[in-house]
């Protein structure tokens, strides 16, 4: 009790500066994670306390051995959720090397999508020593080339210390931590960057495919297609920091909002696309009038996140929810009035709602933080966009298909008109009683006909009547001298 009152006092007449230079010895109420020649890598959650900073008023001299420090409670996931809001959270742990030898430790947080992360380390003389990171930071101000936020710092043989992440977020806030020898590290980056690099290649090959039969068909779906892709590899690329780290490095205002910007207008594209796949702008139909209005939903979204970020983000998680399903079932509606193509196109959309929903599940804090929800949005868009371009070679299938069945009626058509031609040819070819005066064909029947009444009962012959010379002379000799 007595204790607790000496701090209060102290943090309220002493500035907050005057701790980190004078030197509190940090409140440490964990059992330290211990470092050894054994392991290269240890994952910290369990062994983490966190401390909620609404509004951000705190500061590492307050959160450290002031008031402030008491209220540290343990965390008790192996991962780090704080919701989609707006917020900011002090997390604190303890480390021991007990290695023989000096250390050079990474400390990763996996999400470069967070505003402000930064770590305090405190040195043996009780000062603390601080790094900034984050998408609000410039990428050439952070500590450690990588995409997601990274900490290098050495630790002493038989060091002992207590260290303080910050993070002030704006938005879903979803991350793990890991400690990381150096050497672990790099093999902790390379397979991420392999990883990606693949990823990358299969969707940039799937733009070229698109791209060439564009080119080749002149279709406009294939353009939505297309677009569609770039849109989501420009999303992706602001997702997992890419763009951040090569694209706009110093645009940090842009590199906040890019994400959902880029999230509307791809889902926008999947919505123009599925909407000239379908065929439904020749209908118009309340199905096309539904995907008119989630369009007009996702404008509104990305041209929102240039400005009320938070409420931009939410609505995105809601459109992430809801608008899969209602595609999904649009393409099933379509499905079953005959449009066979629209089934591909159905289950593409279902298993995009299953991501997206499994990945809205997560930042509700009803799942927890793994490798699975991370890495559900690509995986799930990727299969979504295969889906698509099967899709597409199915309708050309079915076009196919019906093209060839029309061509056959059509041969049909015509072989029925030829075999009737041909047998009004054989019976003109055979022998035909014809009256040697009055020159009357007699049909099969028995029954007498004129000549022209025949021809054009068994062909296409069209008669113009006419008299000839000799004819004219005997029929009308009056006449014939004028004629």
């Amino acid at each position: 009790m007595k204790h607790s009152l000496c701090l209060a006092v102290w943090a309220f007449l002493v500035p907050p500066w005057c701790n980190l230079v004078w030197g509190q010895t940090p409140v440490a109420s964990l059992a330290p994670v211990i470092l050894n020649d054994a392991r290269d890598t240890y994952p910290l959650g369990a062994e983490v306390e966190q401390l909620d900073d609404p509004g951000g008023v705190l500061t590492i001299a307050e959160v450290s051995s002031g008031a402030a420090s008491a209220r540290f409670r343990p965390h008790t996931s192996e991962s780090f959720n704080l919701g989609l809001a707006e917020s900011v959270s002090w997390f604190r742990f303890r480390l021991h090397n007990s290695s023989a030898q000096n250390v050079e430790w990474i400390l990763e947080v996996s999400n470069p999508r967070l505003n402000n992360v930064s770590l305090y380390v405190f040195r043996s003389d009780s000062t603390a020593r601080v790094w900034r990171s984050g998408n609000s930071v410039p990428y050439d101000e952070w500590p450690v080339d990588f995409r997601n936020p990274a900490f290098a710092f050495r630790l002493r043989q038989n060091m002992e210390t207590t260290c303080y992440l910050r993070v002030d977020n704006r938005g879903a806030s979803r991350f793990n931590v890991g400690l990381y020898t150096e050497r672990a590290f790099h093999r902790h980056a390379l397979r991420i960057e392999i990883a990606w690099g693949f990823f990358y290649g299969a969707v940039v090959c799937l733009l070229l495919h698109n791209a060439v039969l564009m080119v080749a068909l002149r279709d406009r779906t294939y353009f939505y297609c297309f677009v569609l892709i770039l849109s989501f590899l420009f999303y992706q690329a602001s997702m997992n920091g890419t763009a951040f780290q090569w694209f706009w490095p110093s645009s940090t205002w842009w590199a906040d909002r890019s994400i959902i910007f880029f999230y509307g207008m791809t889902f926008f594209f999947g919505l123009i696309f599925s909407r000239s796949f379908l065929e439904l702008h020749k209908q118009r139909s309340t199905a096309d009038k539904l995907i008119v209005g989630l369009m007009i939903v996702c404008l509104t979204i990305a041209i929102g996140a240039l400005g009320s970020h938070l409420a931009a983000n939410f609505a995105a998680h809601v459109l992430a929810t809801l608008g899969p399903f209602i595609m999904a079932a649009i393409a099933a509606h379509c499905w079953a009035s005959g449009y066979k193509p629209a089934r591909v196109m159905m289950l593409a959309w279902l298993t995009y709602s299953l991501g997206s929903f499994y990945t809205v599940l997560a930042t509700m804090r009803i799942l927890p933080q793994t490798i699975s929800t991370e890495y559900a949005i690509p995986l799930g868009f990727t299969l979504t966009l295969l889906l698509f371009a099967l899709a597409l070679a199915d309708r050309i299938r079915t076009v196919e298909l019906e093209y060839k069945a029309m061509l056959n009626r059509t041969v049909e058509e015509r072989t029925r008109e030829l075999t009737v031609a041909r047998e009004d040819i054989k019976k003109l070819a055979e022998l035909m009683p014809i009256c040697s005066s009055c020159k009357k064909i007699r049909d099969d029947k028995g029954y007498w006909n004129q000549l022209e009444s025949y021809l054009l009962k068994h062909t296409d012959l069209v008669f113009s009547h006419s008299i000839c010379p000799d004819c004219a002379k005997e029929l009308y000799p009056e006449h014939y001298r004028d004629m």
